[in-house]
């Protein structure tokens, strides 16, 4: 969203050095050569490597004490003959080189390879891991994944252990996935789940291929009159979620909860439960699945725009069928599948009921729920994340690592950085792609704070604060003073501004007419005007810059190799020994208590008054940090600030900061294979600053 301010791989290891290090582990070990079977994974690597379809820690293959690993317990009988483990044999193996004592050396010893999933056909790059146990071979998706190829449902666990799923089945468990963790994602073991629906799993090398049976789509229906439905089946249809709440699928006239037009109602009738898969950034909300069409059916089914859906189309080529809906870019329709016989039905312009409480593994717990604030109801996606949970870690993360401006999409930055999950942090210029707040890493203030806004600080150890927070500088000249606007920020103001090697190697002046002057060694060296904005100077390595706007008086004054001195005052000294921190705007609840005052924090009346998606982060009474996501039900205006406080309250939050929110509320989970959750990928802003949390 536009601020309210003036200025506004993965990994494969088959090299022959890897195959040397194997070969001299099996000599001083009296065993056999191992055989490689690859464990696909993203970097960084884990202490976990597959050789020889055996688990083997990795300080063992590099030389160093470790404590083994046990073997993963069995879960069920592995699968059909595709995922038999490849046989010794004398001859060479297809993935692996012969083992040789001595070998030219390369630059590239190891091979990096794109991890792809080949499912019906249809090539997705996305990760995949296969291992061992006593009755088998074992096969894991991310559970984004999962979720994104096969159109499954995850329902509430408390069970860190596995994942109940629903699959055209009204919502009650289909089968329940064992979790496997290599961080950064979560794996779900699909093997005795794809083998009970007769799929095929063959793993070769970096590709994983799924034959799944076709289906035959036997009806399209555009909106369900009651008469063309029984009531066993419209109860059927109208089950929604665990909690019992239901979406209507009667005409709009007669239902008094939901006034929409029927036509924006699509169900795919099926002989069989089927595969499908939503395009997250096509134009048109796009969904494919692994089912022909009659040519009769699609001639018999006549297409109706309605209020949501401008356009509507059915397209077939063999055993793939695409539906596109010509769609507003942030409507998120609802899918649900059902059975008996199987269905996939789609609403378009309501807001789904589904709820559900997922530990999604240790420390980390996700829901997704309703929440009503006076007469409006709101989609709250939220995760309690445990920061003293053994690995866990949040840290700040920048879309570029080189230099300090810069935007991207979420998802990108989230998977670049490798996190487990990612929220978008505080506000930017989208202009100059620079940040206005206050962003701090490993104790360096990256940008400053700015207007006293609320900010969020914390340790690695779970201490955390939330405050509005201001940090002023003095800089004496000689024998002058001058206050000092601003530290390492892309807040534009009257005054001296000042810009160390933490800003990056170089600022590029911000406005017309400034007067550059760079300090080392606590003496002026230089001073430079600059007539235009967009110049870049570099920002000395053991010094600073000095950069005055609409001050060339005070600048009259100050001469060449002139000492120089600087002096802090913040408002929080707890904000400033904390390593971490990220700002945002306005603080919502401190010490229990609903302390909004963005007019203080000098946001615009605009912004005050806007209704909107947003974001918020908070903290619990038990020290568990609150990472929220809240959008608007359907035909509703988004939440007020006031609405966002009182929601993070609703949550258990005693201390609560807002961040940047409407097009920019985006939120992430599934490390290197996972999906945004609470909103179309399409509709997701590029952002410069996110907040993620890490497994080690």
């Amino acid at each position: 969203m536009r601020l309210p301010l003036d200025s506004s791989r993965q990994l494969m290891i088959f090299t022959p050095l890897f195959q040397y290090f194997m070969s001299i582990l099996a000599r001083q070990s009296a065993l056999k050569p191992f055989i490689l079977n690859p464990i696909i994974f993203n970097p960084p690597m884990t202490n976990l490597m597959v050789a020889g379809s055996v688990l083997i820690p990795m300080g063992i293959l590099m030389g160093i004490p470790t404590i083994a690993s046990a073997q993963p317990s069995v879960i069920s009988p592995s699968i059909s003959a595709p995922l038999e483990v490849p046989r010794r044999s004398s001859a060479p193996s297809p993935l692996a080189p012969p083992v040789r004592p001595f070998f030219p050396v390369r630059q590239n010893l190891f091979s990096e390879l794109q991890p792809q999933i080949l499912l019906n056909n249809q090539v997705y790059n996305l990760p995949w891991i296969q291992w061992q146990t006593e009755k088998g071979l074992r096969i894991g998706l991310p559970d984004g994944a999962v979720r994104q190829l096969f159109g499954v449902e995850f329902l509430s666990t408390d069970d860190v252990t596995q994942q109940p799923i629903a699959w055209f089945s009204d919502d009650r468990p289909t089968a329940t996935l064992p979790i496997k963790f290599i961080s950064p994602d979560r794996y779900l073991d699909i093997t005795d789940w794809a083998k009970s629906l007769g799929w095929q799993l063959n793993p070769q090398a970096q590709q994983l291929t799924i034959t799944a049976p076709t289906s035959n789509l036997t009806q399209l229906i555009q909106g369900v009159p009651q008469s063309q439905m029984s009531k066993n089946r419209m109860s059927k249809m109208g089950q929604m979620g665990q909690m019992g709440k239901q979406i209507p699928l009667i005409p709009a006239e007669t239902s008094p909860t939901l006034k929409r037009p029927e036509n924006d109602r699509i169900v795919l009738e099926l002989d069989r439960p089927t595969l499908f898969q939503i395009d997250p950034q096509s134009q048109d909300w796009t969904l494919r699945l692994n089912s022909q069409v009659n040519p009769a059916t699609l001639a018999r089914f006549k297409p109706q725009p309605s209020q949501k859906i401008a356009s509507l189309s059915l397209q077939s080529k063999g055993t793939q069928s695409t539906l596109k809906l010509g769609i507003p870019l942030t409507t998120r329709p609802v899918v649900t599948t059902l059975s008996n016989p199987a269905r996939i039905v789609i609403d378009v312009g309501v807001s789904s009921s589904r709820t559900h409480n997922i530990l999604w593994q240790p420390g980390i717990k996700w829901r997704q729920q309703l929440l009503k604030i006076g007469n409006q109801s709101f989609t709250v996606i939220s995760f309690e994340v445990s920061p003293k949970t053994p690995g866990l870690m949040l840290r700040p993360m920048l879309p570029n690592p080189v230099e300090l401006a810069g935007i991207s999409p979420l998802i990108q930055t989230a998977q670049q950085g490798k996190s487990v999950l990612a929220m978008n942090g505080g506000f930017f210029n989208r202009t100059n792609q620079l940040p206005l707040g206050l962003i701090k890493i490993d104790g360096q203030v990256k940008s400053g704070p700015i207007l006293n806004r609320g900010v969020v600080a914390w340790d690695q150890a779970g201490s955390f604060e939330f405050d509005r927070y201001s940090l002023q500088e003095t800089a004496t000249i000689g024998q002058q003073s001058f206050p000092l606007t601003s530290l390492n920020s892309a807040y534009v103001q009257a005054g001296i501004a000042r810009y160390t090697p933490t800003w990056g190697n170089s600022y590029r002046t911000l406005s017309d007419n400034e007067i550059v002057m760079e300090v080392v060694a606590d003496r002026i060296t230089t001073q430079t005007p600059v007539p235009t904005a967009g110049t870049l100077i570099s920002i000395p390595p053991n010094g600073y810059l000095l950069t005055f706007r609409s001050n060339k008086t005070a600048a009259a004054t100050v001469t060449l190799g002139a000492a120089v001195s600087v002096a802090m005052v913040q408002s929080n000294p707890r904000i400033t020994a904390l390593p971490y921190a990220i700002g945002g705007g306005p603080l919502l609840i401190k010490d229990r208590q609903v302390v909004l005052d963005a007019a203080a924090e000098k946001f615009s009346p605009a912004f005050i008054a806007e209704r909107a998606a947003r974001s918020a982060i908070g903290r619990t009474n038990t020290g568990n940090l609150l990472i929220v996501a809240v959008h608007p039900a359907i035909g509703r205006g988004g939440a007020t600030l006031l609405d966002m406080a009182q929601i993070m309250q609703q949550l258990g939050a005693i201390d609560a900061l807002n961040f940047d929110g409407g097009s920019s509320t985006t939120l992430y989970l599934g490390g290197t294979g996972g999906q945004i959750l609470d909103r179309p990928a399409r509709s997701s802003a590029r952002v410069h600053n996110v907040i993620g949390i890490f497994k080690e």
